[in-house]
């Protein structure tokens, strides 16, 4: 039986005519009342997590290819299996962790120490800063640019300031990248306080100079996953250049498609399988040739944009607002009031970041924290914490990548 009330819709099961469960398939009331007598919030539906999502998927996959391969283990307590396919900090957003490295720790006694406690609280707050100063922030100026094309289904008019939206497209890789490794800290930094040492899902992935160095550096859990269950399992690099290639797309392309059932994520996996083969064809590897200076100055600078433009397939709710975009940006590249609006707010909100990620390129380290005199330190506390109490948004934005 299917009763609909409202906009919301649910099932009921009977059992001599008494309704046992109420499932629910859509809620868009603010609030929907049960056969059974209970009242559920759609607030508190929203906080209910469906047990497939890609990342609790992906963890248990590894586990079982892994036992399979005779490389882990089988482990025969439920609680502990379970508690390692649930761990809290990484349920909803990862990282993707392998059972060869997390699940060991599930069954050691574990302890946390002095270092343990000032880079799990430092990776919180640094990781709050990200989303809360920097990612949601972006949203805004995000949002501005890229609102009015997300339901376009035809015909648009050219903006003739294509600066505002190359500068909307900056914003959105602050944005997804401010996000998605805030999270990432924020779970490691967790996970620290508990004593558990979790993988490291970005390395300064901004700092990239070739498609493969970039995915070295980005969602790194996800990259490997692929490699290890994808790529290689296809046939890796074992069967000649062309089957190479074949293997290198049809990974990104599926790692595209991972992301969700639309053309704009299949163009942005295809895109990023096309520039991994290019590369390859160029012999183009920054990362393990010596080139000059200024060579690998032009070859981060060309991949910077090259990863900007695939942020923008992956961004358009519709391939009509990638080509809104380029014509706007190759054909009318002007400014506009709103176009220094948006500069000075991606600047305002974006400077420490990408200072901070300087310094850390420079010092080749993550953690310049921990070699930095203690006044020092005290001042990037200070700034940090400052900065979330003023410049958080107060139009807080869900984690991007809640939804895949």
């Amino acid at each position: 039986m299917v009763r609909v009330i409202g906009r919301g819709m649910f099932s009921e099961e009977y059992r001599g005519g008494k309704p046992l469960k109420a499932v629910y398939a859509l809620v868009d009331d603010e609030r929907v009342t049960v056969t059974l007598g209970i009242q559920v919030s759609s607030f508190t539906l929203n906080v209910i997590l469906p047990a497939g999502i890609s990342f609790y998927t992906f963890q248990s996959l590894a586990y079982t290819v892994e036992v399979f391969r005779r490389k882990v283990e089988p482990v025969e307590r439920y609680v502990t299996i379970a508690s390692y396919l649930s761990f809290f900090p990484l349920l909803v957003a990862g990282p993707i962790e392998r059972p060869t490295h997390l699940l060991p720790q599930f069954l050691r006694p574990r302890t946390t120490n002095r270092d343990m406690w000032r880079q799990g609280i430092w990776l919180i707050c640094w990781g709050l800063f990200k989303k809360m100063v920097v990612a949601d922030n972006m949203a805004r100026i995000v949002g501005d640019v890229f609102g009015p094309y997300d339901h376009l289904t035809g015909t648009a008019i050219i903006p003739h300031d294509g600066l505002r939206l190359l500068l909307g497209i900056y914003a959105f890789a602050l944005q997804i990248y401010g996000d998605f490794s805030g999270y990432t800290d924020i779970a490691r930094g967790v996970s620290k306080l508990f004593g558990f040492d979790v993988m490291l899902n970005f390395k300064l992935p901004y700092a990239a100079l070739s498609p493969s160095d970039f995915w070295r550096r980005w969602h790194i859990s996800l990259s490997t996953w692929l490699r290890d269950y994808l790529y290689i399992p296809l046939g890796g690099s074992r069967g000649g250049i062309f089957l190479t290639y074949r293997n290198l797309f049809l990974t990104m392309l599926l790692g595209g498609l991972w992301h969700g059932a639309s053309w704009t994520f299949v163009l942005w996996g295809a895109y990023h399988g096309a520039l991994l083969i290019v590369y390859r064809l160029l012999d183009l590897r920054p990362e393990d040739k010596n080139y000059p200076r200024w060579a690998n100055a032009l070859l981060w600078l060309v991949m910077l944009h090259l990863t900007c433009l695939g942020w923008l397939l992956f961004r358009a709710k519709n391939v009509a607002t990638i080509g809104v975009f380029f014509q706007s940006i190759l054909l009318h590249p002007h400014g506009s009031p709103e176009a220094l609006a948006a500069f000075k707010s991606l600047v305002f909100f974006g400077w420490l970041l990408l200072l901070f990620q300087v310094v850390q390129y420079a010092m080749k380290t993550l953690d310049p924290m921990a070699r930095w005199h203690w006044f020092i330190r005290l001042n990037v506390w200070i700034l940090v914490i400052m900065s979330l109490l003023a410049l958080a948004s107060a139009q807080g934005t869900e984690f991007i990548y809640f939804a895949f």
